[in-house]
C-alpha cells in the first residue's frame, strides 16, 4: 500500500521509500484488520498508518481507503476493500 498525502494506491511489488514506480488507484484489495473490527458491505474503510490495520473511523494518522466490498466473517483478520470508492452509508 502506498499513502501520499491522503491519496492511497497499491502496487503489485514492494517499493523502497523514495523509489519511483506505479500504483493502482482503483480496484479491489484485501487488507489486514483486527479480528474484533466489524465491517458490513458499503461501510467506509480507513487505514491506520501507525498500526497498519483497516479501521472503521477517521482520526490522526488515518486515511480513507474506500468501501467494504464483502463483509468479513466473524473473527476474520482481513477485509476486501474497493479502493477510492465512495461509501454507501
Amino acid at each position: 500500500m502506498i499513502v501520499r498525502k491522503g491519496l492511497v494506491g497499491f502496487s503489485h511489488r514492494n517499493m523502497a521509500i523514495g523509489e519511483y514506480g506505479s500504483a493502482e488507484l482503483q480496484g479491489t484489495m484485501t487488507v489486514s484488520k483486527a479480528a474484533e473490527t466489524v465491517f458490513t458491505v458499503g461501510d467506509p474503510v480507513f487505514w491506520d498508518t501507525t498500526t497498519k490495520l483497516a479501521v472503521t473511523a477517521a482520526g490522526a494518522d488515518i486515511v480513507r481507503l474506500g468501501m467494504c466490498k464483502i463483509a468479513p466473517s466473524t473473527n476474520a483478520t482481513t477485509v476486501e476493500v474497493l479502493f477510492n470508492a465512495p461509501s454507501c452509508v
